[in-house]
């Protein structure tokens, strides 16, 4: 059965250090399952021939639990995981979030090339059935920029920022995303290895009231072999500020 677990007191989970606040809470999904259904609520989307996201991908001593997200053979074709059905966890319904992240271990096994193209993000987005969506905070790879780019956006507008870190094959990295209403950090680590901020953003930031909520997707841009990304774990969660 797929691991996941609810934790109480999250203070610790900020990159800067916290308060203690008790109000808080933050779930786990080692993807570790046969299937992506799970009490945690995930949905999947995909569109085109042999796209999806397949559980039973190859594990390893630090991913026992894998999920595939494939484009398929289709242009365009796209596999997507997120919370909820018509648009994502609902975030809003937290009353003035203090502080919410999101963290997603993941491989990129093969790049963009410029014959087979695609563009990934994960982060919190608003679960858009197409393309990037138009709410949220998240990390994305948009060839031909060899790097991950931060972006924050609130229906449509965003601020995007590059933040100089190629994106590599070597091995699994952790992309964690911090934010609150004034500011949020981006931060990248190669496992085993300690986080290092890679962005700050402070505008375009997801206003009270926007549903949103942890997302990743892989789409084809190009090309019509697959392509493909090994997602080993999502961990997310909010604190709420002490005066409500």
């Amino acid at each position: 059965m797929t691991e996941q677990y609810l934790q109480r007191n999250i203070n610790d989970q900020r990159g800067g250090g916290g308060g203690s606040n008790p109000q808080s809470a933050s779930f786990f999904d080692d993807f570790t399952a046969s299937t992506t259904a799970s009490i945690t609520g995930w949905n999947t989307q995909n569109s085109g021939a042999g796209s999806g996201v397949f559980p039973g991908g190859p594990a390893g001593p630090a991913s026992p639990g894998v999920f595939i997200f494939s484009t398929g053979t289709s242009a365009g074709g796209r596999g997507r995981i997120r919370l909820g059905t018509s648009g994502s966890f609902p975030i809003q319904n937290v009353v003035n979030p203090d502080f919410i992240f999101v963290e997603w271990g993941a491989q990129i096994p093969i790049l963009a090339d410029g014959v087979n193209d695609y563009f990934i993000n994960f982060g919190m987005n608003d679960g858009n059935t197409g393309g990037q969506g138009v709410v949220g905070c998240y990390f994305r790879y948009d060839f031909p920029n060899p790097n991950w780019i931060a972006v924050a956006r609130d229906s449509g507008p965003e601020t995007a920022v590059d933040t100089g870190i190629t994106v590599s094959t070597s091995n699994y990295f952790r992309y964690r995303v911090e934010f609150n209403d004034t500011e949020a950090r981006y931060f990248i680590a190669e496992y085993s290895q300690p986080f290092q901020q890679v962005a700050s953003i402070n505008t375009n930031l997801p206003t009270l009231g926007k549903i949103f909520g942890p997302q990743a997707v892989i789409q084809k841009q190009l090309g019509t072999t697959s392509r493909i990304m090994l997602v080993d774990y999502a961990f997310f969660g909010y604190e709420l500020e002490d005066e409500r």
